[in-house]
């Protein structure tokens, strides 16, 4: 696992360095972003989680309503935005254009993401092993993707498990896991 951390860091710099290159006179470079721990989700020890699966392992994006903050991660500000990632879930958006009140105003929805970065109306993320190129406009309400690179970047999705964490065995076929939700079921054969 601590591996698999430095490799995604190594990636995000490398991301960073790639950027300052490219950068011109009047931009400003993305501040490094701020990543909590791998293990930040609540997880209760006596539940056993089953794996959500992705049968297509292309990322389907939106921009939704605002809503409520339950797993930050991760904090940038671009523009007059504040950009904070939920866990594997996406990014929220708040407008900071008047900061004595400051407005949600919508959810970027990017399942599985494990981190990004902001720039020139573009939003860079890890997605399951994908480095992930995104276009958005929170005035139009709109994203799209504009580059992947396939499998670039180390995924693994046991890494966000707490050792000891009783699961459902996952399965062959089922396509990529992008997530973990609680069952109903009291034990299990396969644990983290």
């Amino acid at each position: 696992m601590t591996t698999r951390l430095s490799l995604f860091f190594c990636g995000l710099m490398l991301c960073f360095a790639l950027l300052a290159i490219s950068k011109s006179e009047e931009s400003v470079a993305p501040p490094t972003p701020v990543l909590a721990p791998i293990g930040n989700i609540d997880f209760d020890m006596t539940k056993v989680y089953a794996p959500v699966y992705t049968a297509d392992s292309q990322l389907k994006t939106t921009i939704s309503a605002p809503r409520s903050i339950d797993n930050y991660q991760q904090l940038s500000i671009y523009q007059q935005y504040i950009f904070i990632s939920e866990t594997l879930e996406g990014i929220h958006v708040i407008d900071n254009s008047t900061p004595a009140a400051p407005k949600p105003v919508g959810f970027i929805e990017v399942p599985s993401m494990m981190g990004f970065v902001l720039r020139d109306d573009k939003l860079y993320c890890q997605y399951l092993g994908h480095f992930v190129v995104l276009e958005f406009d929170i005035q139009e309400m709109a994203v799209r993707e504009v580059q992947r690179l396939e499998n670039e970047l180390p995924y693994n999705p046991f890494d966000f498990l707490p050792a000891g964490l009783k699961i459902v065995c996952p399965e062959g076929d089922n396509g990529a896991i992008i997530g973990w939700k609680a069952t109903d079921l009291t034990d299990s054969k396969c644990q983290r």
